[in-house]
């Protein structure tokens, strides 16, 4: 194929999409049944067909489908993005939320092991990890993949959070209790640290600090301490 020929099928290819575009605007917007929404996922799937091997389209195209919740089509531009750029941190991260939405769990794992293996100093690939061993009632393999995070990123105390509940889990109250009190030490503004800390030690028999955790959470978060009500008497 000559130069011109190149350029002419490059011109061609445009002109298509921006008839596409202007025919699927005219109907969508003259239509009362039809919203700005489908009108966006056409053209963006038009785009990725014109565009196969521009990782943005599918990213765009992804990025559309799951905030959209249609977790099927999102995770399709997501397979797609990893097939051309296969460390991508957005496309396993998109990929795994689709696949955790559908329910797909082994899938999930899968996607979330491959990233933490090529990106092993990315803390919220073992965050996600965490959170899908916790899912699939694997709290003593969460614990690791959160204390790995906690060690990356020891200034997020919503991490501690999550470790201390994956003690909670497997029936380590001192642990947990612990891990709840450094979430605090890390963010002492943080209602959801308090409102854990309150549960774990009402279960532990430590009334005292359960009731010194309820009232600071009663300061911070009223409606979530409205949730304990009676839970520490």
């Amino acid at each position: 194929m000559t130069n011109r020929e190149k350029w002419n099928r490059r011109r061609f290819l445009q002109a298509e999409l921006m008839a596409a575009a202007c025919l699927l605007c005219i109907w969508g917007y003259r239509s009362d049944r039809v919203s700005v929404g489908p009108v966006k996922a056409a053209l963006l799937g038009q785009a990725v067909k014109v565009n196969t091997k521009d990782p943005n389209a599918f990213r765009y195209l992804g990025n559309f489908h799951l905030a959209a919740r249609n977790f099927g089509d999102a995770a399709s531009a997501y397979e797609q993005l990893l097939r051309i750029e296969p460390h991508s941190i957005e496309a396993h991260i998109g990929l795994s939320s689709c696949y955790r939405s559908m329910g797909q769990l082994e899938e999930t794992l899968a996607i979330l092991k491959k990233l933490t293996h090529s990106h092993p100093d990315y803390a919220f690939g073992f965050t996600g990890l965490g959170s899908a061993l916790m899912d699939m009632e694997r709290p003593m393999e969460a614990i690791v993949a959160y204390e790995q995070a906690i060690q990356l990123e020891p200034s997020l105390a919503n991490l501690q959070v999550q470790l201390g509940k994956a003690y909670v889990a497997i029936d380590e109250w001192e642990k947990a209790i612990q891990a709840f009190q450094s979430a605090i030490q890390v963010d002492s503004h943080l209602p959801r640290a308090y409102y854990e800390l309150v549960k774990v030690c009402r279960k532990n028999d430590q009334m005292a600090q359960a009731a010194t955790a309820y009232a600071k959470l009663t300061e911070l978060d009223e409606s979530l301490a409205n949730e304990l009500q009676g839970f520490v008497n």
